[in-house]
């Protein structure tokens, strides 16, 4: 793969607020929405993430961020930034155009090398470049308790009152100051380096929020720390 290199980045985010990231099922008898947790309690391999957590977490697990929440956030964030103009021509995508523009060449409809589309790919048409890992909690103490359960009313958006027997409880995770991190790796074009470890910076700092209840205050954090910790080394086929 000439010309080609393999990038590996650490993020790490605080929040500012709770979190949920639903499971999509209610669990434990009286929770309707229960956060995503990873039923192992193994470290993962990022430095520092998942020490001294043993007596945190019940046996549900630890609570994680799938790399897929991660990922879908920093794409509509991206994406966003770059329908806005902010990377030129490198943010315009030409998804479906390219192959029409240039018959001759043969390209297919994936062929398109906007900033989104190298980053995290198309649907039903190429991979990305880059992978994303789950991210976990890190730098906290034994017997440290994340969980917490959070109950509300439904309200009737036409009477405008508590709707009768729609009392609903949701779990959330951490709160301010509770910090978590996470991996993001792939090879990439060298040449596209520095555009495309600032472009995965904006995205974060444009994705406020995470999760259920963003428009209540839910999940809102900030980026601490985007560190490139593999040396960007030309690849091989």
């Amino acid at each position: 793969m000439t010309g080609f290199c393999y990038l590996k980045l650490i993020y790490q985010f605080e929040l500012k607020t709770p979190l949920n990231i639903g499971t999509g099922t209610a669990q434990r008898g009286f929770i309707d929405r229960v956060s995503y947790r990873q039923a192992a309690k193994t470290g993962p391999s990022i430095s520092g993430a998942v020490s001294g957590l043993t007596g945190c977490f019940d046996s549900m697990g630890i609570p994680i961020i799938p790399g897929s929440t991660i990922k879908g956030r920093l794409r509509y964030a991206l994406n966003a930034l770059a329908k806005a103009g902010i990377y030129g021509e490198d943010g315009q995508c030409q998804h479906g155009i390219v192959a029409q523009r240039h018959p001759s060449d043969g390209l297919s409809e994936d062929a398109c090398s906007c900033i989104v589309c190298t980053i995290f790919g198309r649907p039903n048409s190429r991979r990305g470049d880059l992978c994303f890992s789950d991210a976990y909690p890190i730098g906290l103490t034994n017997g440290g308790n994340l969980s917490t359960i959070r109950v509300g009313l439904t309200m009737d958006r036409y009477r405008r009152v508590a709707r009768d027997q729609f009392l609903y409880s949701c779990e959330t995770i951490g709160g301010t100051g509770t910090n978590f991190a996470g991996e993001i790796y792939g090879h990439i074009q060298k040449s596209r380096k520095t555009l495309i470890v600032e472009a995965i910076g904006d995205a974060f700092k444009f994705a406020h929020a995470l999760g259920f209840g963003r428009s209540r205050g839910l999940g809102w954090f900030e980026l601490v720390a985007l560190e490139e910790v593999a040396e960007c080394v030309t690849g091989r086929a």
